[in-house]
C-alpha cells in the first residue's frame, strides 16, 4: 500500500487527525518492514496500514491509530520501545509494548501456557484498555487474508478466533468486529455449511428485501403521523448467528424469520418508549420476546429496547428502539465510550467492565492455571440472569445462578455468613435458581461457620467457587488432610480399590507432577478443600491400572450378592475381571471364559473376540449379574456429529445433567469436519448406558452415537 493510498483512505473514513503525523508514522513502519512481505505477496506495511484503518472506522484517536501502524514494530523488526517512544510518545509506545506482549493464545496450548497468556491480555487491557482494541483489529485483518495460509493453519487460527477474540469483542461491546470475525471464522470452521447458508441467504434476498423495505415505510409513516422524527433502517443478521440459531434450537432455514433487525433511532430515551407503545399499538408483540435493556444495560454497557412483531402476513420481525448515543455504543462499545485523560488510560470506574477486575482477582488467587482458564472461559461464554437487590441495584450472574452465586457477588463475608435467602421476599432454599428480575435478599448471621462444601455442587459463578474453595484452603490444613483423604477413599471404595491399590508410587510421582504439588498431604489437603475434584486424579489411576486388568474378589456364598457383581454357578474364590474387548455392563447377555490362570473373563454373549470351537467349550461358563449389587461401572460412549462450537459442551452437558459421573473426554475433527468425541462415564447398568445415549442422539448436528 502506498502511502498517498492509506492518507485517501484514513482522510475518508475521519477528516480531523493529524495526518502529518500519522503519515510520518506511515514511514517508519514502511521503513521498519522493509523487506518484509505476506504471505499474500503484499508489502508488509500494507497489514499494519489495515489495521490502522479498521481503528479508524471504530473512531479511536491519533495515539490508536499510530498504534496500529506500529504494533509489529517491537516485535518484529530491530526497532524498539526507546525508539517509538522518542518520535511518537509514551502512550503510543506503551500501546505498541502492549500488544507485543500479548503473545498468541492458542486454543490446543498447553493450560500453563494459556493461562499465562490469558493473564498478560488482562493485564495489557488493566492498563489501558486500547491494547485489546489494537489486537482485535490485528486478528480481524489476518482473518480477512486467512486465505493465503495453509488449511491446518486457517483451522487453528479460526479456532482461536471464536474461541478467545470473538468472546472478548462481545464482552467489549464491539459488535462491529464481532460479527465479522464470527462470520469469518465460521466460513473456514464449517465451510459447507457457510457455503449453503449464504447461498440461501441470496436466493431469497430480493423479496426479503421488500419485505423489509415494506416494514420500515409502515413504521417511518406512523412515527411521522405521531409527530416522531426517526432514523429506521434494516440491519442484515450476520450468518453465524443465524447458523447458531438454526444449529442450537434445532430450527429449518425456513422456520428462522427474523433474519434481519430493524433499528429505529431516536434522539431521546423517552422517544424510545414512546416509539415502543405506537409500534405495539400497531402489530401484536410476541409474548417472552420484549427486553428492556436501557433500564437494565448489558455488561458490555450496550443499551437498548426490543421487541418482537407480528405482521398481517403472519411473519415475526424484530425492532430495536435506541437514541442515537446508544447506537453509537452498540456498533463500538467501548471504543464508543473511551475518553482519554491524563494518567487515566486503563479501566474506568464509570466503564461498566467489572469483570476484567474481576478477572485480574482471579489471577491472582487461583494457582491453578486449569483453574484459572475454566473461570475466564465461563466469564466470557456463559449467559447471564440479571437480578436486583432490596435496594434496586442491577446484579450480573452467569445463567442458573443461586442466592449463594449472589451473596458471593455482594461480598465474600456476606457469602461466608450466609445462612438462608429470600427471593421475592419469599424463603427459597439456597439451590433455587435465580430468575431475571427477581429481588434477592441474603440473610446472613454473624456466628455462622462458613460455608458449605456442598456449595460447590451447585453455585453456577467462579467467583463463588472460588471464594468457596479458598475458605476452606485457608481452613485447618490438618483438617483438609483428613477430609481430602476419607473423600478420596470413599471414591475409590465405589471402584472397588484402596488407597495401597491405586496410589502405587509411580501413580503419586507423576499426579504431583500433572498437578503441581509438592507430595501427597498436598493433594489430600487441595481435595478437601475443592481445589481438585476425584475426576481429575482417576484418569491417572486407570492409566496405570489399564494393564494389569482391574481383578475383582468374588464373595463365597452362591446365594447372597457378591462383590463384583457376578455370581458363578458352582465356584468359589475366583478372580473376575471384564473383558476390555466388549465391555460388559448388568443387563448384557453374558459369558464366562476360565483362564489358564484359573481365573475367569466375563464377555458379552456377543463378543466376537473369542471362539466357540469345541476344542474351546470346556473353558466357558455360565455367569450372571448380581442385580442387588450398586457397583459402578467404567462406560464410554462414541458421539460422532457436524462440528460446530458448543458440541462438546452440549454432549458433557447432557452427561452431568442426568446426575452421571464424567471419567474422561476425548474430542478430535476430521478433514471432513465430522467431530468425534468419546465421552467416558460410571454406570450401575447397561439401561442407564442407553439412556445417556438416547439423548445424545437428539442433539443439533449429532449423526450417530456408539458404545464402546
Amino acid at each position: 500500500m502506498e502511502r498517498e493510498d492509506y492518507l485517501r483512505r484514513l482522510r475518508e473514513i475521519n477528516p480531523n487527525y493529524k495526518f502529518e503525523l500519522i503519515g510520518e508514522a506511515f514511514d517508519f513502519a514502511s521503513k521498519a518492514h522493509e523487506g518484509q512481505y505476506r504471505r499474500s505477496g503484499e508489502s508488509y506495511v500494507s497489514h499494519p496500514a489495515e489495521v490502522s484503518l479498521i481503528l479508524a472506522a471504530l473512531d479511536m484517536d491519533d495515539d490508536t491509530i499510530i498504534a496500529g501502524l506500529l504494533h509489529d514494530v517491537i516485535e518484529d523488526t530491530s526497532y524498539g520501545y526507546e525508539r517509538v517512544t522518542a518520535l511518537f510518545g509514551e502512550d503510543v509506545a506503551e500501546i505498541v509494548d502492549g500488544v507485543t506482549k500479548i503473545e498468541k493464545i492458542s486454543y490446543a496450548s498447553k493450560e500453563v501456557q494459556q493461562a499465562e497468556n490469558f493473564r498478560k491480555m488482562l493485564l495489557a487491557m488493566s492498563k489501558d484498555i486500547r491494547v485489546i482494541i489494537v489486537k482485535l483489529a490485528d486478528r480481524l485483518h489476518n482473518m480477512r487474508t486467512l486465505e493465503f495460509k495453509s488449511p491446518p493453519s486457517q483451522i487453528r487460527t479460526a479456532e482461536e478466533t471464536m474461541e478467545i477474540y470473538v468472546p472478548i469483542a462481545h464482552r467489549l461491546g464491539i459488535f462491529k468486529l464481532k460479527w465479522e470475525l464470527e462470520d469469518l471464522a465460521f466460513k473456514y470452521l464449517h465451510p459447507q455449511d457457510f457455503k449453503d447458508l449464504a447461498n440461501r441467504l441470496a436466493q431469497d434476498r430480493t423479496s426479503r428485501e421488500a419485505y423489509i423495505e415494506k416494514i420500515i415505510g409502515n413504521i417511518n409513516e406512523i412515527l411521522l403521523d405521531s409527530g416522531i422524527e426517526a432514523n429506521i433502517y434494516g440491519r442484515p443478521k450476520n450468518l453465524y448467528s443465524i447458523y447458531k440459531k438454526m444449529t442450537l434450537k434445532d430450527r429449518a432455514f425456513e422456520e428462522i424469520h427474523d433474519l434481519t433487525a430493524i433499528r429505529v433511532i431516536v434522539k431521546e430515551v423517552g422517544i424510545c418508549y414512546a416509539v415502543l407503545g405506537i409500534l405495539h399499538s400497531k402489530w401484536k408483540p410476541i409474548p417472552g420476546r420484549f427486553k428492556d435493556y436501557i433500564a437494565m444495560p448489558k455488561p458490555n454497557m450496550y443499551q437498548s429496547l426490543h421487541t418482537t412483531l407480528l405482521s398481517e402476513g403472519g411473519d415475526t420481525f424484530e425492532v430495536q428502539i435506541r437514541t442515537e448515543e446508544m447506537h453509537k455504543v452498540a456498533e463500538y462499545g467501548i471504543a464508543a465510550h473511551w475518553k482519554y485523560k491524563e494518567g487515566q488510560r486503563g479501566i474506568s470506574s464509570g466503564s461498566d467492565l467489572h469483570w476484567i477486575d474481576q478477572l485480574m482477582e482471579w489471577q491472582k488467587e487461583m494457582d491453578n492455571p486449569e483453574e484459572f482458564i475454566n473461570s475466564v472461559k465461563m466469564d466470557l461464554y456463559s449467559s447471564h440472569v440479571y437480578v436486583f437487590t432490596p435496594l434496586g441495584n442491577v446484579i450480573e450472574l452467569p445463567d442458573g445462578s443461586t442466592p449463594v452465586d449472589f451473596a458471593y457477588k455482594i461480598h465474600t463475608d456476606v457469602g461466608n455468613t450466609c445462612v438462608g435467602a429470600k427471593v421475592n421476599s419469599r424463603i427459597v432454599p439456597l439451590n433455587y435458581r435465580l430468575k431475571i428480575g427477581d429481588i434477592v435478599e441474603i440473610l446472613t448471621a454473624k456466628n455462622s461457620p462458613g460455608p458449605s462444601r456442598d456449595w460447590l455442587s451447585f453455585v453456577q459463578s467462579s467467583q463463588a467457587k472460588n471464594k468457596i474453595k479458598n475458605f476452606f484452603k485457608k481452613e485447618s490444613r490438618e483438617e483438609n488432610i483428613e477430609t481430602g483423604k476419607e473423600s478420596l477413599e470413599k471414591n475409590l471404595r465405589k471402584y472397588n480399590l484402596t488407597l495401597k491399590a491405586a496410589l502405587t508410587p509411580k501413580v503419586v510421582e507423576e499426579l504431583l507432577d500433572k498437578l503441581s504439588m509438592k507430595n501427597l498431604d498436598h493433594l489430600y489437603a487441595a481435595l478437601g478443600y475443592g481445589g481438585i475434584g476425584f475426576r481429575q486424579i482417576l484418569p491417572t489411576i486407570r492409566e496405570h491400572l489399564i494393564e494389569e486388568e482391574k481383578t475383582l474378589h468374588i464373595g463365597k456364598s452362591r446365594s447372597g450378592g457378591s462383590q463384583s457383581g457376578i455370581r458363578v454357578e458352582g465356584l468359589e474364590d475366583l478372580q473376575v475381571k471384564f473383558a476390555k474387548c466388549c465391555n460388559p455392563l448388568p443387563g448384557d447377555s453374558i459369558i464366562g471364559y476360565i483362564t489358564r490362570g484359573s481365573g475367569i473373563t466375563v464377555h458379552k454373549s456377543t463378543c466376537t473376540n473369542f471362539s466357540k470351537g469345541s476344542d474351546e467349550m470346556n473353558r466357558f461358563i455360565e455367569v450372571s449379574w448380581d442385580m442387588e449389587s450398586s457397583i459402578l461401572h467404567s462406560a464410554s460412549l462414541k458421539v460422532i456429529g457436524r462440528d460446530r462450537p458448543g458440541l462438546l459442551n452440549d454432549v458433557t452437558t447432557v452427561v452431568q445433567n442426568m446426575k452421571f459421573t464424567l471419567t474422561g473426554v476425548n474430542a478430535r475433527v476430521n478433514n471432513e469436519q465430522l467431530a468425534r468425541i468419546v465421552v467416558s462415564f460410571d454406570v450401575k447398568s447397561a439401561a442407564e448406558l442407553q439412556a445417556v445415549a438416547d439423548r445424545l442422539k437428539i442433539l443439533p448436528g449429532v449423526v450417530e452415537v456408539h458404545r464402546l
